[in-house]
């Protein structure tokens, strides 16, 4: 499964987040910076007449949250560098930047394919 790779490298690979990887929703009160990940959308590639599936498109989005705005910059090219030395290759990557108003929180966003 893509996404248990995915949390594994992730945990072992941004050491700047201390194994602070969540799927979905981060933990109220958890420690920052921490990265939480999501699965945007799961397409099956199928044969031209729809009767065999060969493959599956995984979109996913990874976002990056700190109380820092230099930390949560250097902390988005950790998690890039992660992705690229992963098994499998990061396709359309799109990074976009925010923050969080109410927790005062800075953000970065990482917006990419899989496909398999």
């Amino acid at each position: 499964m893509i996404e248990k790779e995915l949390f594994s490298h992730l945990s072992t690979q941004v050491t700047l987040v201390d194994e602070r990887v969540y799927p979905l929703i981060m933990p109220q009160n958890s420690i920052k910076p921490a990265l939480v990940y999501s699965v945007v959308s799961e397409n099956d590639k199928q044969s031209l007449n729809g009767s065999v599936a060969y493959g599956t498109k995984h979109r996913f989005q990874i976002d990056i949250y700190s109380e820092s705005y230099l930390e949560v910059k250097a902390i988005k090219q950790q998690v890039k560098e992660a992705l690229y030395s992963f098994s499998h290759f990061p396709h359309n990557l799109n990074v976009s930047e925010g923050s969080e108003k109410d927790t005062r929180l800075f953000r970065q966003t990482l917006d990419f394919n899989f496909k398999g």
